[in-house]
This record gives structure tokens, C-alpha cells and sequence, in this order.
């Protein structure tokens, strides 16, 4: 995965092996390329992900690497969208929807027990 830190952090978390930490408006998206080389030609990374406003830091990497046979790594561009705490809710609904298939019940971060939300994403 090559995303912005948070999201990095968070997929860390959930497992994935291989990450690199970058955001859109900094200097470290030129070593975007040769990190993508790197992990498609090593074979043991079947999925990247990137955040959709990386992909033009890629560089002929995704270009390449799409052009080939090989099936393998497949890239998938996730999505990138700005949430306020006003939206917050719909969007993680819509995308747990989308890429997950299923609803997700999210906690009252005020409440004295962290008591679930009456109503499920």
C-alpha cells in the first residue's frame, strides 16, 4: 500500500505487509516509482493499493505494469475524499458498502460506554 500516513497506520494495523507512508503535497512522491518497481519485481505481492491522488506520482510504473501479461500485482486506486465530522457517517457507510459489502455499526465516541449508535450504517 502507498497511501497518506493515517491510512497506512490503519491497514498496518488490519495486517498488510508492505507500506509506504506519503503524502500527496510532499517531496517523498518521487521515490514512489522505484517503490513500486521494487515490490512488482520481487513476485510476492499480489495486490497494491494507492490512493487515487498518487497515481500520477507513479510514474511508468502502473503504466508498465498495466501494458503486461502478468496478471499479478493487480493495482487498485482507493479512493481519496476529504470527510467532515458532518459527513463522516454517510461516507463510511457508502464505502463499506462498496468494498465491503456490508453495513458497520459505529460507536458514539460521547457516550459513557461507548454504547453503539441506534441505527446501523
Amino acid at each position: 500500500m502507498i497511501a497518506a500516513p493515517e491510512r497506512v497506520d490503519a491497514l498496518r494495523l488490519a495486517g498488510v505487509a508492505e507500506s509506504h507512508a506519503v503524502a500527496a503535497d510532499s517531496a517523498a512522491t518521487a521515490e514512489i516509482p522505484g517503490i513500486l518497481r521494487r515490490w512488482i519485481s520481487g513476485g510476492k505481492i499480489g495486490v497494491i493499493l494507492i490512493d487515487e491522488n498518487l497515481i500520477p506520482f507513479a510514474g511508468d510504473a502502473v503504466r508498465t505494469l498495466r501494458a503486461g501479461k502478468s496478471a499479478l500485482p493487480v493495482i487498485l486506486e482507493v479512493p481519496v475524499h476529504e470527510v467532515t465530522a458532518d459527513t463522516s457517517a454517510a461516507y463510511y457507510k457508502a464505502l463499506s458498502r462498496e468494498f465491503l459489502g456490508l453495513d458497520v455499526v459505529l460507536e458514539a465516541e460521547d457516550s459513557p460506554e461507548h454504547e453503539p449508535v441506534s441505527k446501523t450504517m
